[in-house]
């Protein structure tokens, strides 16, 4: 949907001389169809799932292993929260301009504060904000570029 934010991904990572892999695939909106276009469901260890939550008053991303589920308690938590829910599909378009199951792990660029699961693997598979392309780099410079809060937000 948002081939401006993949154009603007790309251009990130090719200024910062971050090596990277780009996939073009059929359309998927599911971590799981994700990992098998990118190779094998074997590969949804590797995936980053961004999720777009609601925490009180403003959105926060949260980027946390593909087959994993997002934890409301422990980001309500970490916040100090009283409320915390999935941002709606309309939010999601609203303020990424990209559509729910295309979200890259890159917040910042939208504005929001980012908090990345530990458990993400030192090689990540994402989104880069359209269904049909993905992309896979190192987590560390990954984490180099978005510098995000590392907190545990994925359920057990």
């Amino acid at each position: 949907m948002s081939v401006q934010v993949f154009e603007r991904i790309v251009s990130l990572l090719e200024n910062n001389n971050i090596d990277f892999s780009l996939t073009v695939h059929e359309p998927v909106f599911t971590s799981k169809e994700a990992a098998i276009a990118r190779g094998g469901l074997h590969r949804l260890r590797f995936g980053a799932k961004a999720m777009i939550l609601k925490v009180d008053d403003f959105f926060v991303q949260c980027v946390i292993p593909a087959d994993k589920m997002v934890d409301l308690e422990r980001v309500k938590k970490l916040f100090g929260a009283e409320r915390v829910r999935l941002a709606k599909p309309r939010e999601v378009v609203d303020l990424t301009g990209c559509a729910p199951g295309s979200i890259p792990p890159f917040g910042n660029l939208f504005g929001f504060e980012v908090v990345a699961d530990p458990l993400l693997s030192d090689r990540i598979d994402f989104s880069p904000g359209v269904h049909d392309k993905s992309i896979s780099m190192e987590k560390k410079d990954w984490l180099r570029l978005v510098r995000p809060r590392v907190e545990r937000v994925s359920a057990s």
